[in-house]
């Protein structure tokens, strides 16, 4: 925040000097701030509605960026239903602010010609819940062309910035992506550039039975829709009854289930094998049946094809190398927890689907792990994840743009007791003492 607009930064205010030189007339800078890209359009001659619903940063923009030709207002936006008939608007870094966007840029459709847009690139900066604290999600282009076009909006041309240091420009490799829009046809649908319409999900959920499934209830509770976090959620077996889906995940052979269930009728797994059986949405599976007809088979051969290796010792890596195969982009692992006393296969389990993480990784995917899994050691307080600084603790910080920086604290020495203790992997006596006396 600056009191003049050679004080914003740079990237900040090189949005509002290129939209400047696009647009004339009478137009609405949404979700305004302080006001400065407001005073660089109307230094351009544009006549400007300001909205923000701040009214600090609405009384800061009076005082700092008042002009003739401004009108700033307190307003909303995420409620606005109506607004003048205008030439366009301006609309910077406000969509991944707001839980639904759409009402507002439906309204501004009725209203302005053109419209111009920017967003942080999920490709570049991804979404982490709870990293955010004022934002909803980050958009790919594919996400933000989507969601215009649901709104009534083609975009017409592609721009971006790189850094927080940079001018718009036509780059594809950037940190804010900056759509031009026009009103659309109706029926208007936006396609990929070899003319296939949008099919697969660009980010998937899978939901399997481990105890850190809750904190994906706990983020959609937050949200108020799931889709708004993820564009698909994908269950694993029992976690199908409890949660809205898209797909669920049963890789076991049901032939096999339906002789476990005929043993015991009153078990979990014949409870299961009748909800298949009745069940609505697409299960994939090892081998379909013809008693349960929403069952397809996994596509192992195109998988093994594209995928190379066969490592699928259980139905969340199946899930996972399956969203891999399809090109999706951003995965979430919510109640894929493998840590057990005295259970190997588990582990096993957990190394496979840990593989399939590297793999995706290597192919661009990005990962959204709960804090409470032990997948990557997640649960783990990240200095400990970090191996051989026993003396020195490193903090990692990340600020918004994806810039690390180190800060170093030192530690005791632990005594030679300790130190045995720890490169035995066992807890302190002095730790199971606790637990005992509890």
């Amino acid at each position: 925040m600056a009191k003049t607009v050679d004080g914003i930064r740079k990237d900040h205010r090189a949005r509002y000097e290129w939209a400047a030189k696009r647009l004339s007339g009478t137009v609405i800078d949404i979700g305004c701030g302080v006001g400065y890209g407001s005073r660089v359009l109307a230094d351009s001659g544009c006549q400007v509605y300001a909205f923000d619903k701040s009214p600090a940063a609405i009384d800061f923009a009076g005082k700092n960026y008042g002009t003739a030709g401004i009108t700033f207002e307190v307003a909303d936006v995420s409620t606005l239903q109506t607004l003048p008939d205008i030439d366009g608007a301006v609309c910077f870094e406000l969509i991944e602010h707001l839980e639904d966007p759409r009402p507002m840029l439906k309204a501004l459709r009725k209203s302005a010609k053109t419209l111009l847009v920017s967003v942080p690139n999920e490709e570049t900066i991804p979404w982490r819940y709870g990293t955010y604290d004022y934002h909803h999600r980050h958009y790919t282009r594919r996400e933000i062309e989507i969601l215009l076009a649901e709104c009534g909006w083609k975009v017409d041309e592609w721009f971006g910035q790189r850094t927080t240091t940079s001018e718009v420009s036509d780059a594809t490799d950037v940190m804010t992506i900056i759509a031009s829009c026009v009103t659309a046809p109706d029926g208007y649908a936006p396609v990929l550039p070899n003319a296939t319409v949008v099919t697969f999900p660009h980010s998937v959920a899978i939901i399997g039975l481990g105890p850190s499934k809750h904190e994906y209830a706990s983020a959609v509770c937050g949200a108020s829709e799931r889709r708004r976090i993820f564009d698909q959620t994908w269950c694993i077996n029992g976690s199908a009854a409890a949660f809205d889906h898209d797909l669920m995940l049963h890789m076991d052979d049901v032939r096999v289930q339906m002789v476990r269930a005929k043993a015991r009728p009153g078990s979990n797994i014949a409870a299961m094998v009748e909800f298949m059986r009745n069940h609505d949405k697409p299960i994939m599976t090892s081998r379909a049946h013809p008693d349960f007809p929403t069952m397809f088979e996994v596509p192992l051969a195109a998988m093994l094809q594209d995928l190379t290796y066969d490592y699928f010792n259980n139905t969340a890596a199946w899930g996972m190398a399956y969203a891999i195969h399809l090109g999706v982009k951003r995965i979430g692992l919510f109640g894929c927890d493998y840590t057990y006393p005295n259970r190997h296969d588990a582990e096993k389990g957990r190394a496979c689907l840990e593989f399939w993480m590297g793999y995706g990784s290597a192919r661009g995917v990005r990962f959204v792990l709960p804090q409470s899994t032990t997948l990557m050691d997640a649960i783990e307080p990240r200095h400990e994840r970090l191996y051989g600084f026993d003396t020195r603790r490193v903090l990692i910080n990340k600020d918004d743009y994806g810039t690390i920086s180190l800060e170093y604290e030192e530690v005791e020495v632990p005594t030679a007791e300790e130190i045995e203790w720890k490169y035995n992997h066992s807890r302190h006596p002095n730790v199971l003492a606790e637990e005992d006396e509890a």
